[in-house]
């Protein structure tokens, strides 16, 4: 019998995978085996996949690469067949790869993995809050299906949710196309606006299922999200609770995730306990099993109210946990879906943060400023830039991404506090005049 020795890694950042294969590894203190899994569509990475040098690395690590097409059922068995009785696990850490995952799993039914539908419900916004709602009433803001900015679908929209409320698209992430709306003419201004980029955004990121929108209950307050490991028997293991703060709060008409921060100290113990309990009520919900689950929350100083659920870690959470807590978040992943117990330090290291930088306002890019100043700041550890001079910012309201981002971490939480100030203060983004 062959012993099961490979994960696969469904196409994410290289580097960060080589890296969990060997801490895996040394945790099972035996030699295991890689494979990349790509598709072809993926131009971006299978350009970085030509390089010789990086080639010759994945040789050395025993990391294959699998570029597939997902959609071709019958092909990506052929393609898999050399795996199907070598693999371990399979990992996914970024929410437009959840589909790719989705295809891979009937292929492999030996290892232990979420349920396809689970996976739907985890993916489809609006699935979710049915599922959600359904279980507890209380445990999602009022929602509602748009299908149209027709007269009597606003009518119908504003009286079973009411003002104020937000849009969103059923299958994107990172608040792409979400608009809050006050009165009935701004939610007919957005839906049109909406509903004619949707196609196009969908498309370029990757958006889950066909292209949607829902109307939700606009809540005020703060914004939590919290990890959770979740065992084959529905065993849940929570992560420290992180303080999102939004793009709106920090003065953009936008729903971005402008700072996350963690350790959480605003928040009493019996406070995060009882987020954690409405967490593990939309786990259930959900049905999710052998899975990290990334939950959303707001608390509006009564209660707690779930926005999304993800089956997959939170962005930016092993660079977070591992800073302010010591413990390897991608490794835990993996060790959960072998059945092992994750390892979660909850003993405070330090305080971490991760800054998203955005354009106040949309157009060509005429200049960056402070790419280079940020990095002498003592408490950044990183500076990622995501967009440059020439590309077009815009808000993720409308479709876009940031321009970059700061990650930072310093044992002195007033270090921090006033390291974030001069980092805001230090990249200036100048849009080109029209």
């Amino acid at each position: 019998m062959v012993k099961r020795d490979t994960v696969l890694f469904v196409g994410h950042k290289i580097n960060f995978n080589l890296g969990l294969l060997a801490d895996l590894s040394a945790k099972l203190d035996r030699e295991l085996r890689g494979v990349l899994v790509v598709e072809r569509t993926n131009r971006t990475l299978l350009a970085k996949l030509k390089s010789k040098r990086l080639q010759a690395k994945l040789r050395r690590r025993r990391f294959d690469v699998l570029v597939i097409k997902s959609k071709q059922p019958h092909r990506l068995q052929a393609q898999l067949k050399p795996y199907l009785d070598r693999v371990l696990a399979i990992t996914v850490q970024r929410e437009n790869l959840i589909p790719v995952y989705r295809r891979l799993l009937p292929h492999f039914p030996y290892i232990l993995a979420p349920t396809d539908k689970s996976l739907e419900w985890a993916t489809n916004k609006l699935s979710m809050r049915h599922m959600l709602s359904i279980f507890d009433k209380k445990l999602c803001p009022r929602f509602a299906p748009v299908a149209d900015a027709e007269p009597s679908t606003l009518r119908k929209t504003s009286k079973r949710i009411g003002f104020p409320l937000i849009t969103k698209p059923t299958g994107l992430a990172t608040s792409l196309l979400v608009n809050q709306c006050y009165y009935e003419e701004e939610l007919k201004r957005v839906l049109r606006r909406s509903f004619k980029k949707i196609r196009a955004v969908y498309k370029l990121k990757k958006g889950r299922d066909a292209p949607a929108i829902m109307a939700e209950q606009l809540l005020d307050g703060d914004v939590y999200t919290i990890d959770a490991y979740v065992n084959a028997k529905g065993r849940v293991v929570f992560c420290p609770m992180v303080f999102v703060e939004t793009g709106r709060a920090a003065g953009f008409d936008d729903f971005f995730s402008y700072k996350q921060m963690t350790p959480v100290k605003r928040l009493s113990k019996v406070k995060q306990e009882e987020a954690m309990a409405v967490a593990k009520k939309g786990i259930k919900a959900l049905a999710l099993r052998s899975a990290t689950c990334h939950i959303e929350l707001i608390y509006d100083g009564e209660e707690w109210k779930i926005i999304e659920i993800a089956a997959r870690p939170g962005g930016y959470r092993h660079d977070l946990y591992g800073k302010s807590f010591g413990f390897n978040h991608g490794l835990n992943d993996l060790l959960n879906k072998l059945n092992l117990k994750p390892v979660v330090n909850r003993r405070t290291r330090g305080h971490s943060c991760i800054i998203k930088f955005y354009a106040r306002q949309e157009g060509v890019i005429k200049r960056i400023r402070g790419t280079e100043a940020i990095k002498s700041i003592d408490s950044v550890v990183k500076y990622v830039a995501c967009l440059s001079k020439g590309d077009r910012a815009q808000f993720a309201k409308n479709g876009g991404g940031c321009v970059g981002l700061a990650k930072l971490f310093n044992r002195n939480p007033a270090a921090l506090a006033g390291d974030i100030r001069r980092a805001e203060q230090t990249i200036r983004i100048e849009i080109a005049k029209k």
